[in-house]
Parts: structure tokens; C-alpha cells; sequence
């Protein structure tokens, strides 16, 4: 075949398509767009027609379309993460109407599955293969001995009594708030249940998210220069059944057997090539850098032989059980001589001393504490019903809370919140300053930054409209609103009872 293939895949929170050379399967261009808010059939369509107008003026190239639903006959018999008008509507017809080309339609994740099974050899193929797409939620495909059961949607199951493409999506993470090591122990968990169900011989993990999972992020992201970047690409992670994760490492150069292999993928004993050899594995070394100081002086890509011991007998023990200890390698409980021995170890001294430092700084020794900062929170003032409130009316945790908030945003980990217009709680933010309110007391009250306060009561004195807020302050001033309404109201009918029965 010549010419270009057209692909793109519709998710919950962007559209990605990309054009490829139909003879050297090479990728020759690739967009990304936001999905449309609502996610409704014809908007999307519109948006893939845009999108597919950026990479490619063939108009005659076939296109396949991957959607997050169940796709029986070209028809979306779900919706998962889109709108719920996608359930009965003829996705063939609606995208051919649309692009006026021949279109293909499949379900996300079962196209991802045929594009992984298609690169596995037939010993990985035998048995039953799990793919999974982690993205904004949770896709599956199985296979059996390399045959593709369609649509089996393992994302609805239920685990602990809710839906797990609620549970263990990353929407989950985004709308709770919670940190990504958090999401890791719900995909864990989500495997094993898997595990238990199906008892697959292997599982291949995908998506949008699944470089989450490692420990360093960016070394997910690296690609490998000696292979072009392509459709089939994998970008890493696959369990076998019975709990050993097996790692194609995307390895830069590095060498294995040494701290630096296990920065760019090879987090796995079983996957390492070290693994019954002479060196250790990079899993290994990296222990043995936080476990041995004399090891950790070493560059990070030097192998280390199993048989040689860096620190010399006793160079540990006059600092074993002491936050010194702690920071020259003996990091963990467990690899510490005093576990077990009912003494105290490296990491327990080291959280001694932290818990006994802010306890000072909360007493008044050392430098003051700066109450309403991240930095209060790090110093210890963690009560949140004793912290007398910086400027701007925040608690050190909320000011904290705020800071790693913006941190997650920034990092795309969490998504950017849109600032909503404010000019419904206009008027009442100008009867709270007739009344006499500081700005410092409402923006207390509200939870937000006096600047806020600032710029609203400005809005309100002057007439200005269009003044935006973020959308947990404006929510929190509005129950503020309906809180003084109903106060009123009660005032009122109190009065009138007063007038119709008035006291002897």
C-alpha cells in the first residue's frame, strides 16, 4: 500500500491524530487538540475534521477513529469520559458525513491492544494478554492466544463497591486531589483484581498516563535514539501474572548494574539482564547507593560487582541509630542493624529530629515562623485551628495546599482550573463593607487572598463588571450569600409574627 493512513484517537480530555507513511509505517506528523467541553457527537466530529486538516491535505486517505465507547457494527453503544448522546449514534456514518472519506471505528482500547499484540512473538501471545489503557479513565482489551475478545470494557467493573474507571481513572486523582503515588496503589490494586479474575499470562500497560507509574517521570519521556518515533512504539511496562513486573527499558546509554539504569527505566530485578550475572541489578545498585556511603561517592552509571563491599566492617556503627547515620546512606528501617533490636534506627532518629526542630520553631526559638506560607507549614504549624493566619487570612496548610495545587498545574498533573465572572457577589461583597467588614475579615471568611477581596470591593465601588475568581472562592462566597438571604428571611418573619401577635 502507498500513500497515507490517517489515525486519531478521541479521549475524555484531548483528540490526538497523527499521519503515517502506509509503506514505512513511519509517523510523518501529529497533532493534539483539547476534546470539546460536553464531548457531544458533532463537536467532536468538527474537531477531528479540523485536526485531520493539519496534517494531511490527501483527501482520499483512509482514516481510523478510536473512541472511548463500545462500537458494535460502527455504532457507540456507550459513552465513557464523552457525552451520553454518543450512545446510538452511527459513529461510521457520522464521522463519514463529516470527512467525506472512508472511516474506520474502533474502541480505544482495543485498537491499542491490536497494536501491542501485533509486536509481542507468539510465546507472549499464548494465553490470555490484558492490555490497559491508563488515561482520564481506565481501557482495556483481552486477548486470547492472540485473538481479540471486542469491547470488554474491564474499566466498569466494581471494585470496593465503586466503579473503577471512577476509582482508579486519573480523573479520580484530579477531582480528589490526592498525589500520584496514590493513583499507583489504586492501579496495583486494579491488577491484581484483574489477577484474581482472569489469571492472564500477561499484562501490557498503555495510555496517556502509564509513565506515572515509574519512579523518575522523565525518564519515561526520553526516546530511544536508535528507533524512530512510531505508531507501535511501547513505552514500557508489562506484568506478568503472578505479581513480577518485566520492563522494556528505554535505556539512553547507561549501563546496567548501576544507579543511572535505574533512572531511565530498568526498575525491575526480573527484567534486568544483571539479574543472574556477576553485577548487580539496577534495582540493586540503587539500594546500594542509599544503603552504603562509599558507594554513593561512586559516579551514578558505574557498575557495581555483586562480590566487592565498598564501606569497611564497623564504618556505619558509631552512627547507626543518629540522624547523622540517616544522612550518610542508612535511609530505610529495615536495612538499618537496629531493626528489630528494640534500638532506635537511622530513619526513626532522623524523624526524631525533625518532629523535636519544628517543635522549637513552634515554641519561639530559631528564626520566626511565617504563619500563612508553605514555609509555616514546613517549620511545623500544622493546626489549622491554632495558626493565627498570615496577611492575607491563609493557614500555613492552606497556604501549602495551595502552593503544591499550583505545582501539580504547572507540571500538568493537575488540570487548570478556569476563573468563573464574579459579578453575582457583587452586591453582597458591598452591604459586607457598609456594614463595616475588613477586607482581611472577608477574605478570611471566604478562604482566598485579600488581594481577591481587594479587586472585588473595587469592582463593586465602581460598577465594574467581569471580574473573575477561581471557582472554589466564588462557590464559597455564594454560600456566604444564600447563608446572609436565609438569615434575613428568618429576620423577616420573625418581625411579622411580631406585628400580627404582639406581646402583653
Amino acid at each position: 500500500m502507498t500513500g497515507s493512513l490517517l489515525g486519531v484517537d478521541v479521549g475524555g480530555t484531548g483528540i490526538k491524530a497523527g499521519a503515517v507513511d502506509a509503506g514505512t509505517s513511519t509517523v510523518l506528523r501529529r497533532r493534539e487538540t483539547p476534546t470539546p467541553l460536553g464531548g457531544e457527537p458533532l463537536a467532536i466530529a468538527a474537531a477531528v475534521r479540523g485536526i485531520l486538516s493539519e496534517i494531511s491535505d490527501d483527501a482520499d486517505a483512509p482514516v481510523g477513529i478510536c473512541l472511548p465507547t463500545i462500537v458494535v457494527g460502527g455504532v457507540a453503544r456507550s459513552a465513557a469520559n464523552v457525552s451520553t448522546a454518543w450512545i446510538g449514534t452511527d459513529a461510521v456514518a457520522l464521522f463519514q458525513d463529516e470527512l467525506q472519506r472512508a472511516v474506520q471505528v474502533l474502541n480505544d482500547a482495543d485498537a491499542a491492544g491490536l497494536a501491542e499484540i501485533a509486536a509481542l512473538d507468539e510465546q507472549q501471545r499464548a494465553g490470555v494478554v490484558i492490555a490497559i489503557t491508563l488515561g482520564t479513565g481506565i481501557g482495556s482489551a483481552l486477548f486470547t492466544d492472540g485473538v481479540l475478545t471486542p469491547n470488554t470494557e474491564l474499566g466498569h467493573l466494581t471494585m470496593d463497591g465503586e466503579l473503577v474507571d471512577r476509582s482508579v481513572g486519573f480523573s479520580a486523582i484530579r477531582r480528589e486531589n490526592r498525589a500520584v503515588e496514590v493513583w499507583a496503589e489504586r492501579v496495583d490494586r486494579y491488577l491484581r483484581h484483574l489477577q484474581r479474575l482472569f489469571s492472564p499470562s500477561l499484562f501490557v500497560i498503555g495510555g496517556g498516563r502509564q509513565h506515572l507509574l515509574r519512579r523518575d517521570p522523565c525518564a519515561a519521556r526520553r526516546r530511544r535514539p536508535d528507533r524512530p518515533r512510531g505508531l507501535r512504539q511501547r513505552r514500557g511496562h508489562r506484568r506478568r501474572g503472578g505479581g513480577r513486573w518485566l520492563v522494556a527499558p528505554t535505556m539512553t546509554g547507561s549501563a546496567h548494574g548501576s544507579a543511572a539504569g535505574y533512572a531511565e527505566g530498568c526498575v525491575s530485578i526480573g527484567g534486568c539482564p544483571n539479574r543472574d550475572g556477576e553485577l548487580l541489578t539496577c534495582v540493586e545498585a540503587m539500594t546500594r547507593r542509599r544503603s552504603d556511603f562509599q558507594a554513593a561517592r561512586l559516579p551514578r552509571d558505574h557498575p557495581l560487582p555483586r562480590s566487592l563491599s565498598f564501606s569497611p566492617p564497623g564504618a556505619l556503627d558509631r552512627v547507626h541509630g543518629t540522624a547523622w547515620g540517616y544522612r550518610r546512606g542508612c535511609r530505610q528501617d529495615s536495612g538499618c542493624p537496629h531493626w528489630g533490636s528494640g534500638r532506635k534506627t537511622c530513619a526513626q532518629a532522623r524523624r526524631d529530629y525533625l518532629a523535636e526542630y519544628r517543635a522549637r520553631r513552634m515554641d519561639g526559638h530559631g528564626k520566626a515562623v511565617e504563619h500563612g506560607t508553605t514555609r509555616g507549614a514546613l517549620s511545623g504549624c500544622t493546626d489549622e485551628a491554632r495558626c493565627p493566619r498570615g496577611a492575607d487570612g491563609l493557614t500555613c496548610l492552606e497556604a501549602r495546599r495551595r502552593s503544591r495545587l499550583a505545582a501539580a498545574r504547572r507540571s500538568g498533573v493537575a488540570p487548570r482550573v478556569e476563573p468563573v465572572i464574579a459579578d453575582a457577589i457583587l452586591p453582597m461583597i458591598r452591604d459586607l463593607r457598609l456594614e463595616g467588614w475588613s477586607i482581611r475579615r472577608i477574605a478570611r471568611e471566604a478562604g482566598c487572598g485579600a488581594e481577591t477581596v481587594r479587586r472585588l470591593v473595587v469592582a463593586a465601588d465602581t460598577g465594574i463588571c467581569g471580574v473573575r475568581v477561581r471557582p472554589e472562592t466564588f462557590a464559597t462566597l455564594v454560600g456566604m450569600q444564600r447563608r446572609r438571604d436565609s438569615a434575613c428571611v428568618a429576620q423577616d418573619s420573625h418581625r411579622s409574627m411580631e406585628a400580627m401577635f404582639p406581646s402583653s
